[in-house]
């Protein structure tokens, strides 16, 4: 039969273990976290930079279609000058492309901005 003594050291080790283990569990989850974090993290500089190429690509866009618009210009005054009245679906690829152009350079510039603060 076990004394007292022995009774209590015998619980108290049992209880040690438990906690001991609950520890390790608790560090093994953090240590995952880490890894975690840290696999997301070392992604988004590559991300960024994606983002930072594909909204230049966008302002490219843009530009072109801004020049578009411009050309259009050009055929519209020289078919004014002429009298000749052009079809709507001419006169309208120049306002959609400066329509497009405006937006599309505020949102490449807007996704540029924003990309830079990552």
């Amino acid at each position: 039969m076990k004394t007292t003594i022995e009774r209590i050291f015998e619980t108290l080790s049992k209880e040690d273990k438990v906690e001991l283990k609950s520890q390790k569990i608790e560090l093994g989850a953090v240590d995952d976290l880490i890894k975690k974090y840290k696999k997301i993290a070392a992604n988004a500089p590559k991300i960024r930079n994606i983002i930072l190429k594909e909204a230049n690509n966008l302002a490219a866009v843009a530009t072109s279609l801004g020049t578009i618009k411009a050309q259009f210009d050009k055929i519209e005054k020289t078919a004014k000058e002429l009298g000749v009245d052009l079809p709507n679906e001419i006169k309208s690829v120049g306002n959609v492309s400066q329509s497009l152009a405006k937006e599309w350079g505020k949102a490449a510039n807007n996704i540029s901005s924003e990309a830079k603060e990552i």
